[in-house]
């Protein structure tokens, strides 16, 4: 509980609201916008990856459309612990 209130809780909010402040005050493209959500979703997808042992398996990103190809290409170049 305390994980989904003070981790995915606050990593959710975090998202919302920096994705208010962007639109109101910075810019309204919306792949932007939709990017910064999708990066939110991708860092709890991994998370939750990590925990059940599917690191390997990054194409689920894709698969379930969280991050395009590209984007999970250059998640795999990245030299460090994922889910942090």
């Amino acid at each position: 509980w305390r994980l989904r209130v003070e981790g995915i809780g606050a990593i959710w909010s975090a998202t919302s609201q920096l994705c208010m402040f962007l639109s109101q005050h910075v810019t309204n493209d919306v792949h932007i916008l939709s990017s910064i959500r999708r990066y939110a979703r991708a860092s709890l997808m991994l998370i939750f990856m990590r925990q059940r042992g599917y690191l390997d398996n990054l194409e689920i990103l894709h698969a379930r459309q969280i991050l395009t190809q590209d984007e999970v290409w250059h998640l795999r170049q990245w030299n460090s612990n994922l889910a942090e």
